[in-house]
Formats: structure tokens, C-alpha cells, sequence
């Protein structure tokens, strides 16, 4: 069960958050001020009680499955895309938040946590996206669950995963937050070389790390020798820069070898552009104008025409002015700001959005 707490002036909503290797712990949202964190004291409680109903979906072996509810009627439902992180179905405030404002939640375990099989490292998003067709197709006919208004939502990575799901199936709505609209490998260079700026280090160093990222990939793919990418990961682990390149995140010992190699194949190839010229799914799409993980001013008007030839009638691009990434306020998009805390609107504005389409009765 998870409960929402009513402060002095606003709204706390709280969920376990379980990323690993971490311990689980209580994530709470306080709407008055966006802050956000690790609870610590007990709240004046005026609970909202949120059923939970635990499933094994069998598909390419196990995944962990909960259904989230706050009402016995057939309810809008939303299911929640994981971004790329060993986190389990216990997805934090998020999933009160929604079941407590009339729309359903389904999370699950990604592969490899909780009771989920699998490597989730060794997945790319068509492999995800399947997951996530699986656990559709096992809820629809749930008696808590609308099956005309059944719609997705996708943080980061799991911006590629969920207009996958939308061709595959037909689905109510999309909430993308932070979503990419170029290939991973461009969106990894990206980031390789935000990170870089921010710790300071010259353009020679920049050109060096992107060359040795691009050596790996090619590597991966199977057009640059695997020597080669060896070689240049090497020479890069001895420079200043490595630990601020991303290149650690590459197992290097493995990362070459079977079954590990199959896994970063399917995802650092993965394009969405045939994808996204598919999609007509009602869309509302998220995003920081201090993103350091995506290239919104190169993306988002990507991820605009390509709706455009699909022929979406319905898209909503949101910008939220000093948000990140996360959705969280940001100087930068690296620092950490304290007080912790999301960009005013949100997660208000996707409550308002589905509203609006008569996807919720009405917001509490």
C-alpha cells in the first residue's frame, strides 16, 4: 500500500524508489514546492489508499508486474517505461501521484531486479519495447483497467522504448519526458562531450574521447576492429579525462564477448527514425531547457517533423525553463541543487494534459 500524506499547504506523495544497488527507500514529492528526496519524518497523514496487484508476466522468461489503483471501476492506466537503470516496479512518488489522481499505474522490474529474468544491459529498446507489449496484452483485460485508455510513459531512455509500443499497439496516449529523437550512438557523443565542457577539459581531449567512443561502437557493430577499439580505450584509461568521458560505462573485459556483445549491439545501433514516422498516438513530450543529456534543440524539432509525417493531430511540447534532465531545477543541468526540487508545473502539467482529453475524469 502506498499513501499520500496531506502538509500544512499542499500535497506529499510518497512511493518506495528501489534503484540498485541501492537500498529501497520512501521517495516523497511535495507539490507546494517541488521538493523532493528521501523522507525522513512522518507526515500528517490523510492517506489515499493505493491497491496493489502483483503478476508474473511469462514472456522470453519472467517479469515482475504490479498494477497500481486507487478504485474498483475500469480506470485509465498508464504504463511506466524505465530510462536506463537496474530499477524495480518500486518506482517512487510517481506512482501515487498518478493513482491517486484517477490513473492506474503499471511498473514492473526491469530485467534483472527484482523478480524480472534477464540483463536489462543486454537489451536495446525494440527488446524492451517488447517486454512492455507483453505486459499490455496481460492487463488489458484487467477489470480495474480501461482497455481504450491504456497509454504509456518514458523517461530517457525509455524515450525510444515507447514509440516502439505505440505502433505495436494501439495505445490511448504517450508521455515522453526527455526523450531522444536522434540514434544512441549520436546521443552518447552528445553527452560524452556535455560532460566534458562541464569538467573543464580542452577540445583536443573532447575529440579524443568522441574518436575512442566511436572506435567502441564500431567495434560493437562489427565495422572497426576490435583491437583497435582495445587499443584506444587503453591509452584513453591513462589520460586525465577518461573518468569524465563515459568510457567507464563500458565493460571493456566483456564488452567484446558473447552474451554481453549481442546486448550492447541491439542498443548502441538502435535509430528511431523509422519509428517515429510511425507514431500517431496522442503525445505530450517533456523537456529542460538545461538538458545535458539530450540535444533538445536538435532533437526536438526531429522528433516535431517526423510526428508531422506520420500524421499526428495531436502533440504537445512542453518546456520547462530551468528543469534538466530529471525535471529537476538545475543552473547548469549538473549541479546539484539544494534544496532538491522539480520545476514548478510539474508533474502537474501531465495530469492537466490527460484531463483535458477526457482520459481522467477529474484531478483531485
Amino acid at each position: 500500500m502506498i499513501l499520500t500524506a496531506a502538509a500544512l499547504l499542499g500535497v506529499v506523495y510518497v512511493g518506495t524508489q528501489h534503484e540498485l544497488p541501492d537500498p529501497p527507500f520512501p521517495q516523497y514529492l511535495d507539490t507546494r514546492t517541488g521538493a523532493t528526496g528521501a523522507l525522513k519524518s512522518p507526515q500528517p497523514m490523510q492517506p489515499c489508499k493505493v491497491e496493489e496487484e502483483r503478476r508474473v508476466v511469462r514472456y522470453d522468461g519472467v517479469l515482475g508486474v504490479s498494477l497500481y489503483y486507487a478504485g474498483n471501476a475500469p480506470r485509465t492506466t498508464v504504463i511506466l517505461i524505465h530510462g536506463a537503470d537496474a530499477e524495480t516496479r518500486q518506482m517512487g512518488w510517481i506512482v501515487p501521484y498518478f493513482a491517486c489522481n484517477g490513473v492506474n499505474v503499471i511498473s514492473y522490474d526491469q530485467r534483472g531486479t527484482g523478480e524480472s529474468t534477464g540483463n536489462w544491459l543486454a537489451n536495446g529498446p525494440p527488446d524492451r519495447a517488447r517486454d512492455v507489449d507483453a505486459i499490455y496484452d496481460a492487463f488489458r483485460g484487467d477489470a480495474h483497467v480501461d482497455p481504450r485508455r491504456i497509454g504509456v510513459w518514458g523517461f530517457s531512455n525509455g524515450g525510444w522504448t515507447a514509440p516502439i509500443v505505440a505502433v505495436d499497439r494501439p495505445l490511448a496516449f504517450m508521455i515522453l519526458q526527455s526523450a531522444a529523437a536522434e540514434s544512441v550512438e549520436e546521443n552518447t557523443l552528445y553527452e560524452v562531450r556535455q560532460a566534458m565542457v562541464s569538467a573543464g577539459h580542452n577540445d583536443a581531449d573532447i575529440a579524443r574521447a568522441i574518436a575512442t567512443w566511436q572506435a567502441v561502437i564500431g567495434a560493437v557493430d562489427g565495422h572497426v576492429a576490435v583491437s583497435t577499439a582495445k587499443k584506444l580505450y587503453a591509452q584513453a584509461k591513462q589520460k586525465t579525462w577518461f573518468n569524465d568521458s563515459l568510457l567507464p560505462i563500458f565493460p571493456i573485459q566483456t564488452g567484446f564477448t558473447e552474451p554481453a556483445l549481442s546486448g550492447w549491439r541491439r542498443y548502441v545501433t538502435y535509430d528511431p527514425a523509422a519509428t517515429l514516422v510511425k507514431v500517431q498516438t496522442p503525445t505530450l513530450a517533456l523537456y529542460g531547457r538545461r538538458d545535458t543529456k539530450v540535444d533538445t534543440r536538435h532533437d526536438v524539432p526531429i522528433l516535431v517533423a517526423d510526428f508531422r509525417t506520420a500524421g499526428m493531430r495531436d502533440l504537445t511540447v512542453h518546456w520547462f525553463a530551468d528543469a534538466g534532465h530529471a525535471m529537476k531545477v538545475t543552473a547548469n543541468g549538473f549541479d546539484n541543487a539544494r534544496p532538491v526540487r522539480y520545476t514548478r508545473g510539474y508533474p502537474e502539467v501531465m495530469l492537466d494534459w490527460l484531463v483535458k482529453r477526457n482520459l481522467v475524469d477529474e484531478k483531485r
